[in-house]
């Protein structure tokens, strides 16, 4: 999704010169493996996208110009019930219980739309209230019939004389109209960078909720070593505790890079959008980092194992972990911008030996 700050993307309109600020969406530059791919950034691709994050599922939304561009983004804004027939129109076509369901499934909409804005906490949206259809022919008995019909329909509306609708529009063109008191208007543009920024808000919310294996192991080892120093006296535990530890640690390292899945991935997702999740860069640049991490267990680890059989009580060897989490840590910090640089480059602007 390419989202530039630019108003001439969408065509110069006041919705553009009055929409929200939003993250640069690079155009797509790697190859990668999602659940379901969906494919433009109106407001269907957004609702779509917006529901499978919410679901859990794993999604990128491709765009070739800009999110909401076209008419999404520049209509007028009114979100209310019904289709582009009339109401009589349907009925006579497919009948009036049909016709009432297509109207519950039409309100249904607009109440996903309101409910969207208020979860999402949609900034600029600014929802108003209200939607009138004025009639521009003195048809009352046309009128009537037409309010009673959307009434049997379940329609929340109210119906205006000519007399408040010449008082309140302040003109004398028009007659008769229908107030559709659930109906509103909203910001279309900034409601769909909403629904964009809402899926990768609940993408994220719904990966940093989800457990991980890191967390979850070192749990259940510490829950382990209480029971067995505390409940059974295994007072070996405490004595080898931080062999143990490094042990544990550097097994969820690498078993977590033997199954595929390396360990810091879970962590990396949750600063990163969700369609580089499964990006083949993505996934090498945390097979490094992870393996960095192993090493680092490992070496420790044989530290801690060197104290224990020798007995040497000494700085270096009490501290010597310290300087490997550090050298992991920087390593983490600085090697995938690196990598990233490197693996984007051309191949031709590599240089050569230089010799």
């Amino acid at each position: 999704m390419d989202e530039a700050d630019s108003t001439a993307a969408y065509a110069g309109t006041w919705y553009a010169t009055t929409k929200v600020d939003t993250p640069p969406r690079p155009s797509l530059q790697l190859d990668l493996d999602v659940d379901i791919c969906v494919i433009g950034g109106g407001l269907a691709g957004l609702t779509t996208t917006r529901e499978l994050a919410r679901d859990g599922r794993s999604v990128v939304l491709i765009e070739a110009g800009h999110i909401a561009a076209a008419a999404s983004g520049r209509n007028t804004g009114f979100v209310l019930p019904g289709f582009g027939a009339d109401a009589d129109t349907l009925v006579a076509r497919v009948g009036f219980e049909r016709t009432r369901d297509l109207w519950t499934l039409a309100q249904a909409g607009l109440d996903y739309v309101r409910n969207a804005v208020q979860a999402d906490g949609a900034a600029a949206v600014e929802p108003q209230d209200g939607w009138l259809h004025v009639s521009k022919k003195d048809n009352s008995d046309e009128f009537v019939d037409y309010v009673g019909l959307l009434g049997e329909l379940g329609c929340e509306i109210e119906g205006w004389p000519t007399e408040r609708v010449r008082a309140v529009l302040r003109s004398e063109r028009y007659f008769y109209a229908i107030n559709y008191l659930r109906a509103f208007t909203i910001h279309p543009l900034n409601y769909a960078l909403a629904l964009a920024a809402a899926a990768v808000t609940t993408a994220r919310q719904f990966l940093s909720r989800s457990p991980k294996i890191l967390d979850t192991v070192t749990f259940a080892f510490f829950v382990f070593a209480a029971i067995g120093v505390i409940g059974f006296g295994w007072m070996a535990l405490g004595t080898y505790m931080t062999l143990l530890v490094n042990v544990t640690l550097m097994a969820i390292a690498w078993g977590s890079l033997l199954a595929g899945t390396p360990f810091t991935i879970q962590y990396a997702r949750e600063q990163v959008s969700p369609e580089l999740w499964r990006s083949p860069l993505f996934i090498q640049i945390n097979q490094y980092i992870t393996a960095v991490w192993g090493l680092d267990f490992f070496l420790s680890a044989l530290v801690s194992l060197y104290r224990h059989a020798t007995g040497t009580t000494g700085l270096a060897s009490q501290y010597a972990w310290v300087l490997f989490s550090v050298g992991a840590a920087l390593f983490t910090v600085y090697f995938p911008d690196w990598y990233r640089a490197r693996a984007l480059r051309p191949a031709g602007s590599r240089g050569s030996s230089g010799l």
